[in-house]
């Protein structure tokens, strides 16, 4: 009797702007269902060099983590705004070739579109083939939007702004904040301008510090009279979807919330990021003020699954109107799995 050959596994590292995290999923399956818990250490990395070696500390140690599968699994280093920043300089580049010699393998570094597609594809798509509206991902250093409609993504848009950018630039005034997000969501075509055009649909919240505020409402919910708390709140096969109007009226209490009264709340999660709360909840609202949204969704996934649906045979197909669908390993061509990469900044030729 043959022995059954054994599973291997995926293993995304991600070098963030904030912290650095890695995550293993089985290399075969429908679905990017982790195995086992995440290694997660915060390293605020977007704040420079100085921050170079706690993070190469922080690698290692996610090598350690991965030490039991040794032999069984294959590694994706992927970075993101941060390691965009450090490829501009040389002290940059050799701390990228320390990182690289970590896993004995490529770091992609991907654009922010690239991350914006990899974030739609992880977070929404893979779950809500169909989904319309604007997926949104606030990382520690950047903000990266994708334009849905029908499951296709229409359009990839980065802001070089997130959280610890914000925070470190001095924009705890968070009017000077949302004056300096409103400049930057100017340049998205699809936003604002003469070619703004009608998203609609549901605003997908990605990220950390956003599933935090997720949190925070959700804590809200269930203070309130159950009529008003499961009126807010629906259930749905993605995520949980929020009424706009109840999301909105919350997140103007939580943007003026004072940052040390939420170091005593309830939820821990809460109480560790108590200082980016507000600032998140004002840029959320924001946006969902300017998309128009109909619903909002907090969503579970993002850069890890998005990378974990590439490597696994998911492919971007190119529509007739500009769009991209998502396609299943079972209907994707090797050359369209091939191009996918290319695209999203997986392939060899796109290692930093």
């Amino acid at each position: 009797m043959t022995p059954p050959e054994p599973t291997r596994f995926l293993a995304v590292v991600d070098v963030g702007s904030q912290s650095v995290s890695v995550a293993v999923y089985p290399l075969e399956g429908e679905r990017p269902l982790r195995v086992g818990p995440r290694y997660k250490v915060t390293t605020c990395l977007v704040q420079g060099p100085q921050q170079y070696p706690a993070t190469l500390d922080a690698l290692q140690d996610c090598r350690t983590f991965l030490a039991p599968l040794e032999g069984a699994y294959e590694v994706v280093v992927v970075g993101t705004e941060a390691t965009r920043q450090a490829q501009r300089t040389e002290e940059g580049r050799r701390f990228l070739a320390q990182v690289q010699g970590i896993f004995r393998c490529p770091v992609f570094v991907v654009t922010g579109e690239q991350e914006a597609l990899l974030c739609a594809l992880g977070g929404v798509l893979l779950r809500t083939p169909t989904a319309s509206g604007v997926s949104g991902d606030l990382g520690g250093g950047s903000l990266d939007l994708a334009h849905l409609k029908n499951g296709e993504v229409q359009s990839a848009w980065s802001v070089p702004l997130g959280v610890l950018t914000f925070l470190s630039q001095g924009y705890q005034d968070i009017d000077r904040a949302l004056k300096t997000l409103h400049t930057h969501l100017a340049e998205v075509p699809w936003l604002s301008g003469p070619r703004r055009v009608p998203v609609g649909g549901d605003f997908y919240a990605l990220g950390g510090t956003w599933r935090t505020v997720g949190r925070w409402l959700q804590a809200v919910a269930t203070t309130r009279p159950a009529t008003e708390g499961l009126a807010a709140f629906q259930d749905t096969p993605y995520g949980q979807r929020l009424r706009v109007r109840w999301a909105l009226e919350q997140l103007d209490v939580l943007a003026r919330t004072p940052p040390e009264a939420l170091e005593h709340h309830t939820v821990k999660k809460v109480r560790k990021r108590a200082e980016s709360l507000p600032l998140a909840a004002s840029l959320l609202k924001v946006l969902l003020e300017v998309h128009a949204s109909e619903g909002l969704v907090i969503e579970a996934g993002g850069l890890r699954e998005g990378v974990w649906a590439a490597v696994t045979g998911y492919s971007l197909i190119p529509q007739p109107e500009g769009g991209l669908r998502v396609t299943p390993p079972s209907s994707s061509s090797a050359q369209a799995r091939s191009e996918t990469l290319r695209r999203l900044g997986l392939a060899a030729t796109n290692q930093g």
